[in-house]
C-alpha cells in the first residue's frame, strides 16, 4: 500500500469519526433572512465590482502616463517607471487592505447578528422564560379585568341614579299638574259664586222696584 493511499484513508476515517454539528437551533431560514444575507452578498459582489473598476483605471492611466511622458533616456524612464510602479503597488495594498477590513467588519456584524438571533431562539424556547411570560400575561389579564369590573360598576350605579332622578321628576310634574287643575277648578267655582250673587242682587233691585211702583200708585188713589 503506498503512502498516498494510507494518508487518503486516515482522511476519510477522520471524516467518518467527525462528530455532526449540532444544528437544533438552526433553523428554516424566514424570506427577510434571506433577502438580508442576499442584499450583503450583493453589496460584495458591488465592493469587488468597483475596486475592480478602480484598479483598471489606475492601470490605464499609468499606462497613459507612460506613453505622454515617453522620453529617449532609458535610464530616467525606467527610474521613474519604477517609481510610478512602486507607488501603484503601495496604493493597491493600501485599497487591499482597506476592503479587507470592511470584509472583516461586515462578516463580525453578521456573526454578531446570528448569535443575538440564536441567543433569541433559545430564551423562548425556554420553560422558566415562557412561564415567567405566561404569568406576566395572566397578571396584565387580571388588572385589565379589575379595570373593566369597576367601570361596569360604575356604569349601573349611575344608571340607577338616574332612574331615581328621572322617578322624582316625574313625581314633580304629578304633583304640578294636581296643583294646576285645584287652582282652575278654585276659579271656576269663584267665578260661580260671583255670578250667583250677581243674579241675587238683580232679584232683589226687581222685587224692590216692584214694591216701589205699587206704593206709587196707592197713594194716587187716595186723593
Amino acid at each position: 500500500m503506498s503512502g498516498k493511499e494510507s494518508s487518503k484513508k486516515k482522511k476519510n476515517k477522520k471524516k467518518k469519526n467527525k462528530p455532526k454539528k449540532d444544528e437544533s437551533h438552526h433553523k428554516k431560514k424566514s424570506k427577510k433572512e434571506i433577502e438580508e444575507e442576499e442584499e450583503e452578498d450583493s453589496d460584495e459582489v458591488k465592493e469587488k465590482d468597483q475596486n475592480k473598476k478602480k484598479k483598471n483605471k489606475k492601470k490605464k492611466k499609468k499606462k497613459s502616463e507612460e506613453t505622454s511622458s515617453y522620453s529617449s533616456d532609458e535610464d530616467q524612464e525606467s527610474s521613474e517607471e519604477g517609481t510610478s510602479t512602486s507607488k501603484e503597488e503601495d496604493d493597491d495594498r493600501e485599497e487591499d487592505k482597506k476592503n479587507k477590513n470592511k470584509k472583516k467588519k461586515k462578516k463580525k456584524k453578521k456573526k454578531h447578528k446570528k448569535n443575538k438571533k440564536i441567543k433569541k431562539e433559545s430564551t423562548s424556547s425556554d420553560p422558566e422564560s415562557e412561564d415567567q411570560e405566561s404569568s406576566e400575561t395572566e397578571k396584565e389579564y387580571n388588572e385589565f379585568r379589575e379595570q373593566f369590573l369597576e367601570l361596569k360598576r360604575q356604569i349601573v350605579q349611575k344608571s340607577k341614579e338616574l332612574l331615581i332622578e328621572k322617578n322624582r321628576n316625574s313625581e314633580i310634574k304629578k304633583e304640578t299638574e294636581k296643583i294646576k287643575d285645584e287652582v282652575f277648578d278654585s276659579e271656576n267655582a269663584c267665578r260661580g259664586t260671583t255670578n250667583e250673587i250677581k243674579r241675587k242682587l238683580n232679584e232683589l233691585k226687581t222685587k224692590i222696584q216692584n214694591q216701589e211702583s205699587a206704593l206709587g200708585s196707592n197713594h194716587q188713589k187716595q186723593y
